[in-house]
C-alpha cells in the first residue's frame, strides 16, 4: 500500500514509518523538519492548507497516519493558539484534502489517553466508552481532532480510527520526557559528563507505560486484519501502572551507579494527572494486539541508546 505518515520524524512517527517500511508498504512522511536525505519525506506545515493539499495529491496514498503535532503538554499549554492551529486546522486541512484525491485514503487519527482526563482510582481503568473528561488544553485539542475525524467520516464518507495510545517510551524519545530524560542524565553520570545527581520532577504521578515499538505495531495492525475497522476507537497500553519514582528507580539499578535524587522545580507542572490506567482488551479482541516488550526491557533499551549517543 501507498501509506503517508504525518510526524514522520517524530519519536513514534520514525518507529512506525520503519516498520511500515519492513512489512513491505511504500511510505511516505511529512514533517515540518524532514531529513535532509530522504526523497520520500516532504516537508510541510500543518497549519498551510496548500502545501497539505499539495502534499496529499503528490503522494496518493490509501492510508494518512495522522500522528503529526505538539507532543509534550507542558509546550502545547504554553502556545495554545499555536496548538489548536496545528492539532485542528492541520487535522482539518488534512481531512479536506483527502476529498479530492481520486478514491478516499484510510484516515488512522492518533488521538491521545489524555482526552480522559483525571478519574478517581476505582474508576480506572479507562475503557473507550469511559466518559472523557479532558483537563488541558492538549486534551481537549485530541478530542476536537477525534470529533472533526468521524464528521468528516459522517458526512463524506472517510474510512477511519481513532488510537488513543497511553504513556509510550522507548529509544529515540527527547529528553524532555521523564523516562527518557532521566536515562539520558544516568547516561552522563555513567560516562563521566555530569556529577551523580539525578533531577525529577513529581515522582508520585503513576502511569500506564508501554514500548513505543508496541504502539506502533497496534498502529499497524489494523492493516493486517481482514477488515479494516472503520469508525472504530481503541486504546493502546500496557493495563499496568507504575510510579515515576518506580521509573527511576529501575533506571538508576540499570545504570549500576548510586546516585543523589533531587527534585528540579521546574520539572513541576501545575496540572498533572495523578494516575492513568487503561484497558486494552478492545485492541485485543478486534485487532489481535497486545503489548510484548517488558518494562524492564525497555528502560534498558532506552539507557543503552542514550549511552550510544552521548
Amino acid at each position: 500500500m501507498r501509506i503517508l505518515v504525518t510526524g514522520s520524524r517524530g519519536f513514534a512517527g520514525k518507529h512506525l514509518v520503519n516498520l511500515l517500511k519492513k512489512n513491505k508498504n511504500e511510505v511516505f512522511g511529512i514533517d515540518i523538519f524532514p531529513a535532509s536525505n530522504e526523497p520520500s519525506e516532504l516537508k510541510v506545515d500543518l497549519r498551510d492548507s496548500q502545501s497539505v493539499s499539495e502534499a496529499v495529491t503528490q503522494t496518493a496514498p490509501d492510508v494518512i497516519y495522522h500522528l503529526a503535532g505538539i507532543a509534550f503538554v507542558p509546550d502545547a499549554l504554553t502556545h495554545p493558539s499555536t496548538l489548536f492551529d496545528v492539532h485542528i486546522q492541520g487535522t482539518l486541512h488534512l481531512l479536506e484534502a483527502c476529498l479530492h484525491l481520486p478514491s478516499l485514503p484510510r484516515f488512522i487519527f492518533i488521538s491521545s489517553a489524555e482526552v480522559y482526563g483525571i478519574a478517581k482510582e476505582q474508576e480506572l481503568p479507562f475503557k473507550e466508552n469511559s466518559d472523557l473528561r479532558p483537563s488541558n488544553l492538549y486534551a481537549l485539542s485530541k478530542l476536537m481532532g477525534e470529533q472533526l475525524v468521524q464528521y468528516y467520516g459522517n458526512v463524506h464518507g472517510i474510512r477511519w480510527v481513532v488510537f488513543r495510545p497511553f504513556t509510550h517510551i522507548g529509544p529515540g524519545q527527547s529528553p524532555t520526557f521523564a523516562a527518557s530524560g532521566f536515562a539520558r542524565q544516568l547516561s552522563r553520570i555513567a560516562l563521566d559528563k555530569a556529577p551523580p545527581v539525578l533531577f525529577v520532577g513529581n515522582l508520585a504521578t503513576k502511569r500506564d507505560i508501554t514500548d513505543v515499538r508496541d504502539i506502533v505495531s497496534g498502529y499497524a495492525s489494523v492493516l493486517s486484519i481482514a477488515s479494516f475497522p472503520s469508525g472504530k476507537i481503541f486504546n493502546l497500553c500496557s493495563g499496568h501502572t507504575v510510579s515515576i519514582g518506580e521509573l527511576s528507580e529501575k533506571l538508576i539499578r540499570i545504570s549500576g551507579f548510586e546516585t543523589e535524587i533531587k527534585i528540579d522545580p521546574s520539572r513541576l507542572r501545575k496540572t498533572d494527572v495523578p494516575i492513568t490506567s487503561g484497558s486494552f482488551k478492545k485492541a485485543e479482541l478486534e485487532l489481535e494486539w497486545r503489548p510484548t516488550i517488558p518494562l524492564d526491557q525497555t528502560l534498558k533499551d532506552l539507557y543503552q541508546y542514550w549511552i550510544s549517543t552521548q
